[in-house]
């Protein structure tokens, strides 16, 4: 996990976007907007890639695939858009189709995480050739994006890419995740010590003790008051936490850092309004 969410692995290069010529369709330019006959399309994200540029929505009323560009997204805030998240645009009629105008809405709780897609077909199956080996890291570095396991003289060294690691994190991630979902009424005990479990996994991977030491003091001081927040907080950290898998599986590291930034805040409007409650005298 060494690297797996440093700001190096979550930084995404500009990207120069090469759609198919059959298809791309030139975004027109924002003062164009007045001229244009903008239509509101609602539907689902059928798949979106950000390497090539662009993507597609299907709409609930059954009509042709909408073309989502790139630029639309950015200009609106957003960075990425994941297969299965619910979306609301002006579209625009273009000569070989509706194409995404404006983003009016973008809900990414319904959307798959990219770790639950079906892997990509190849020609290529690979096969683990041994069960769980221990190694120690020999050396990482994080621009390159590899490094080397060793499991002591005489053997071969073992490589290893950031995406394999990455994947490890993500994985660990979504396993928290998803135990906090299934988690039932009055379960506050249970549901802080998921929740610090899944932050502190985040905070670990940094590796910095100073940051590591002064986020256990602070949630030291603080947990006294854990156990005195309601628990419809459950589903409102779930919600927060699938943003922030969202945003690391997508590599998107400002997305990453608002999304965990939001989830920060919110827990800590909590708490306050829970001491401001627990200093006003009973009537």
């Amino acid at each position: 996990m060494t690297g797996d969410y440093g700001s190096n692995s979550f930084s995404l290069r500009e990207e120069n976007p090469s759609l198919d010529h059959g298809r791309r369709e030139v975004p027109q330019p924002a003062n164009e907007e007045g001229a244009l006959e903008l239509i509101q399309v609602s539907g689902r994200i059928k798949w979106f890639d950000v390497a090539k540029g662009f993507g597609f929505i299907v709409p609930d009323d059954g009509k042709p695939d909408v073309l989502l560009h790139v630029t639309c997204l950015r200009r609106d805030g957003y960075q990425a858009a994941n297969e299965g998240a619910r979306i609301v645009v002006e579209a625009v009629q273009r000569p070989r189709g509706l194409q995404a105008f404006r983003i009016v809405s973008l809900d990414e709780s319904t959307a798959l995480h990219p770790s639950e897609l079906p892997l990509p077909r190849t020609h290529v199956q690979v096969v683990p050739t041994s069960g769980l080996e221990p190694a120690v890291v020999k050396w990482f570095n994080r621009l390159r994006g590899f490094g080397f396991l060793t499991q002591g003289e005489g053997k071969p060294d073992i490589f290893v890419h950031m995406e394999t690691l990455r994947r490890y994190g993500i994985a660990e991630l979504k396993r928290l995740h998803e135990k906090i979902k299934s988690l039932g009424t009055n379960k506050q005990r249970q549901f802080w010590a998921l929740n610090q479990e899944f932050h502190f996994t985040i905070y670990e991977a940094a590796k910095s003790p100073l940051l590591l030491s002064m986020i256990e003091s602070l949630w030291l001081q603080i947990g006294p008051v854990f156990n005195h927040i309601p628990i419809n907080l459950t589903s409102e950290g779930a919600r927060g936490h699938h943003r922030i898998i969202a945003a690391l599986s997508a590599g998107d590291a400002k997305a990453a850092r608002a999304a965990l930034t939001e989830d920060l805040m919110k827990g800590g409007d909590r708490i306050i309004a829970t001491l401001i409650q627990d200093k006003q005298p009973a009537h």
